[in-house]
């Protein structure tokens, strides 16, 4: 297995849960609610598992250990392009979840909203991942030796082992601050 390897099985389960979201946003656009309990969890999704641990292993340790290559001009401005796009992504569910709050309480407004950066969600990690994975992903493997792909993936085995503990650290944190301590 090669660190693209695992990568692209974390897509897997990404696109499971883009495809749930997809359900959803077809019942937005059906009855006009906005399921706010799982919008909550795919937002959660989308953050920890998504954003935190396989853009964190992307950006941390892939396209870190990259950036001290010489990559051609082209994969240099796919990997920006990349980053990103990873950066529209968490805007993305930051706004998703701003959006969810007011249909929450009642704003039908925002029911509107919800829907549009659900779409938008929606369309945009098929297109993201086939950047990564038709393109960038096996260029880069050829700047990487097997004893470079085979430390990664020992790192990237690291970083999915402190995920858990950083997170509830985080929620430790807003829970301290929320209530003053």
């Amino acid at each position: 297995m090669t660190p693209v390897d695992l990568l692209i099985a974390e897509h897997r389960l990404i696109s499971r849960m883009s495809r749930q979201l997809e359900i959803e946003l077809r019942r937005i656009e059906s009855n006009g609610e906005v399921d706010c309990a799982f919008i909550e969890e795919v937002a959660d999704f989308f953050w920890t598992y998504t954003d935190r641990c396989h853009h964190g292993k992307e950006e941390n340790i892939l396209f870190a250990a990259l950036v001290e290559k010489s990559l051609s001009r082209d994969h240099s401005a796919t990997m920006s392009r990349l980053v990103e796009q990873h950066v529209e992504a968490r805007k993305l569910v930051g706004d998703l979840l701003l959006a969810k709050d007011s249909c929450g309480q009642g704003n039908r407004d925002t029911v509107g909203r919800a829907a549009e950066l659900t779409r938008r969600l929606v369309e945009f990690h098929p297109a993201h991942m086939a950047l990564e994975e038709n393109t960038f992903f096996p260029a880069s493997l050829g700047y990487l030796s097997r004893s470079e792909q085979a430390d990664m993936l020992r790192r990237f085995q690291e970083f999915d082992s402190r995920q858990i503990h950083i997170r509830y650290e985080l929620r430790a944190e807003e829970w301290e601050k929320g209530r003053g301590r």
